[in-house]
This record gives C-alpha cells, sequence and structure tokens, in this order.
C-alpha cells in the first residue's frame, strides 16, 4: 500500500508500506494546511498504533513556525486521537 502527496509542482512525498501491514492514511485536515508536502499513515499492530510521516522542507522555505506546527498536530494526533480510535 503506498500513500502519497502529490499536489505541488515537482517529485511529491511518499510512504510505500508494505500490503502485508495494516496501515491507513488519517482523513483529518490539520495534515493538509500546511505549505509542506507531507503525507502521513497510520500503522496497526496487535499491540498499537503508530503515526508515521514524511515531510519535505525544500531548501528556501524556512518558516519554523509551520515545521513546528505540522508536528504539533502530529503529536497531537498521537497524544489524543489514537487514544480515542478502537481497532
Amino acid at each position: 500500500m503506498s500513500f502519497l502527496n502529490l499536489v505541488r509542482r515537482g517529485g511529491g512525498v511518499a510512504l510505500y508500506i508494505s500490503e502485508n501491514i495494516t496501515s491507513y492514511e488519517p482523513a483529518d485536515a490539520c495534515y493538509r494546511v500546511s505549505k509542506l508536502e507531507q503525507v502521513w499513515a497510520v500503522v496497526v499492530t496487535s499491540k498499537s498504533k503508530s503515526l508515521i510521516g514524511c515531510i519535505y522542507r525544500p531548501n528556501d522555505f524556512s518558516d519554523l513556525d509551520e515545521i513546528r506546527m505540522v508536528l504539533s498536530n502530529a503529536k497531537y494526533y498521537v497524544d489524543i486521537r489514537m487514544v480515542l480510535m478502537t481497532y
């Protein structure tokens, strides 16, 4: 299974996850508000869920607040939303 983000001109970002691994892309809009190219997936095992992501920051991108926002959104997802989800 793969999750792609190809919304801009250029290469985009991707996560490639084996079809033998249960995973899904979070549908949360908070991951789509950034100017950074990013893609996220939740990987599910019998004992846990893990949020993994890929973020591309172009050389000319210097907005550290936006990078902090993206990482803060990911932390929020892990801390709050994944606790509320059921398997």
